[in-house]
């Protein structure tokens, strides 16, 4: 069986596609914050730090906060990557043991979906990328929709204006750093700052669903 693996930048449409995918296919569905959550509660600090690892989107002082994503955004997207090194093995052995269980497919969403690792997996997959390289187109369209989900990370946790821009410069360079990985790996990455949202969902979702 082929297994469906959606990665990418964060706020750039993974979930959304995730839900229209599951609406057209059988595929078991694994969602890589729910699997990170989980992995946190049940696995002791003193064990792996890493994955307790102070979480910079939680930084409480704005001005803190601004300065460490907009000048430190190389450390952040490392810190990133560490901790996606760390997850992604726990997800590929769920998907071995759903292959060897039930040979079903499985569908994964998630920012510890990264071009390198999945590309070593052995998996039979097939993968798309969706990222937004553009910091200030990508801070208009997050703080446009700002308020439209209760259940938005940004908005529980109350992000002004400076907040979003300046994560989304980091966000923007981590979507670089995916952008390259994936087509030197031969995947698929849709660029919102090349394209709309809804364009970009319909050329990922064809993509990942052609026969």
């Amino acid at each position: 069986m082929s297994h469906v693996l959606i990665g990418g930048a964060a706020r750039c449409g993974k979930s959304t596609l995730s839900r229209e995918i599951r609406r057209s296919t059988d595929l078991q569905t694994i969602s890589g914050d729910a699997f990170r959550t989980t992995l946190r509660k049940t696995v002791a600090k003193g064990i792996f730090p890493v994955l307790h690892a102070a979480r910079a989107e939680k930084i409480p002082d704005e001005q803190d906060f601004i300065n460490h994503h907009s000048t430190n955004a190389a450390v952040e997207i490392e810190a990133k990557r560490t901790q996606a090194k760390f997850v992604w093995p726990f997800i590929e052995r769920y998907i071995h043991e759903v292959e060897h269980e039930s040979e079903d497919g499985v569908l994964v969403e998630s920012i510890d979906v990264w071009p390198d690792l999945i590309a070593t997996s052995g998996l039979i997959h097939r993968a798309a990328f969706l990222v937004d390289t553009s910091a200030s187109s990508q801070a208009e369209r997050i703080i446009a929709s700002r308020g439209s989900d209760p259940h938005d990370w940004m908005h529980q946790n109350e992000y002004s204006d400076g907040r979003i821009k300046a994560w989304s410069e980091f966000n923007a360079q981590r979507s670089v750093m995916i952008k390259d990985m994936a087509a030197e790996e031969g995947y698929l990455c849709v660029d919102l700052a090349e394209t709309s949202f809804a364009e970009g969902q319909i050329t990922a979702r064809a993509y990942l669903l052609e026969p």
